[in-house]
């Protein structure tokens, strides 16, 4: 069994300007149990598979390769800011949320992504009660329950044009997961 996902990958640019970023972030948490993740492990999560036989591979690489929304297309993909996440609750991570007109566009994706899935007799749990809500995990809290966090909601606006799905093996380590691309639409 394998843990896989698909996933849209950050440039190195845009990865660049990111870790620029959270440099003058990560001064604020230097008392706070936190792990931040490490530029390579940065991407837009479109669905997360969890674990899959190996024999899967060919129904997904299929599903992915799906003409009706990938072929001779690009997307614009538009940060938003970096905040705690997930919204709504108590803290337990720091996100790179995108904009929401990408949201709209990556959760349209993933819909006819999974629809194909679906069809192709591939067995994941599918999120089908909330709308797609992009983010990039920046970091994570060792301690679910922190109180007296520093404020955080910096603008982070760059952009970039995406034309590609990954599919990706994730290896989880202790000191972080590892991550190969197997497949590219």
């Amino acid at each position: 069994m394998i843990r896989l996902f698909i996933a849209i990958n950050l440039p190195a640019k845009v990865k660049t300007l990111l870790a620029e970023k959270l440099d003058s972030i990560k001064t604020r948490y230097k008392r706070t149990a936190i792990r931040f993740t490490a530029p390579e492990q940065w991407h837009l999560t479109v669905s997360f598979l969890g674990y899959q036989p190996e024999s899967a591979v060919p129904a997904i690489q299929k599903s992915m390769s799906y003409k009706s929304y990938w072929s001779n297309k690009s997307y614009r993909i538009r940060f938003d800011k970096i905040a705690y996440g997930p919204p709504g609750g108590r803290a337990r991570m720091i996100w790179l949320t995108v904009a929401p007109e990408t949201s709209a566009a990556v959760g349209k994706i993933k819909e006819i992504l999974e629809n194909e899935l679906q069809r192709a007799g591939v067995d994941w749990r599918r999120e089908e009660s909330r709308p797609f809500r992009g983010h990039i995990t920046l970091a994570r809290f060792e301690i679910t329950a922190l109180k007296n966090l520093p404020e955080l909601n910096e603008p982070f606006t760059e952009n970039f044009e995406s034309n590609k799905i990954d599919l990706m093996k994730s290896t989880l380590r202790r000191e972080g997961a590892l991550y190969e691309i197997l497949f590219s639409v």
